[in-house]
């Protein structure tokens, strides 16, 4: 059994439970081709069997539909994915490879593709907790960075630990800052627009 980073097994930590909100993002994509970057021991395989993943970490190797891969050197034909799932992988690379990591993105999705982001907030408590966390990326940043590379932001906003009412979460977010957990942020290719 796969040992998760903060629970001695993954059966201690009820990903689903925790992660309503992310979890009704993705229902979206349940019968999309869809590749999950940074695959880790493979819980949204788990969840949706007809996608495929990529990770760096030895625990790529416990699942078949899990290539053992970067985000800087994708293992797939440009144009294969309807959708590149990247949850909790920019910060972890060096500013000297994001250039190539958002080309590869783009480059592996299809012309009406989106890619879907989680990146942990830098002003969070813990995002310093862990040396490889290299990149930080405000929510702006991070909408900035992929506009760089012809994503267009279609939807963003901010996570908890837990689903709140939406007043509160804008009262934490103005009043708490260090209490969001992650951004996220959905891009489309731009061109896509000239296609409709």
């Amino acid at each position: 059994m796969a040992e998760h980073r903060y629970f001695k097994n993954s059966n201690e930590y009820d990903f689903v439970k925790h992660n309503k909100w992310k979890m009704a993002h993705l229902q979206k994509y349940k019968n999309k081709k869809v590749l999950d970057i940074g695959s880790g021991d493979g819980r949204f395989l788990k969840l949706f069997p007809n996608w495929l993943g990529i990770d760096v970490d030895d625990l790529a190797q416990i699942n078949e539909r899990v290539k053992k891969a970067g985000i800087t050197d994708i293992p797939y034909p440009d144009n294969s994915f309807d959708a590149v799932i990247v949850s909790h992988v920019l910060e972890h690379i060096p500013r000297s490879d994001v250039d190539k990591a958002m080309k590869e993105v783009k480059r592996v999705l299809k012309d009406k593709g989106e890619a879907l982001i989680y990146i942990p907030v830098p002003g969070n408590l813990f995002f310093y907790d862990t040396h490889t966390h290299l990149l930080p990326l405000s929510k702006t940043g991070l909408v900035n960075l992929f506009d760089e590379y012809g994503l267009k932001c279609i939807a963003s906003g901010y996570s908890f630990m837990r689903h709140l009412p939406s007043f509160l979460e804008r009262f934490i977010i103005i009043f708490f800052p260090n209490l969001l957990t992650e951004c996220w942020g959905v891009f489309k290719n731009k061109e896509s627009e000239k296609l409709q």
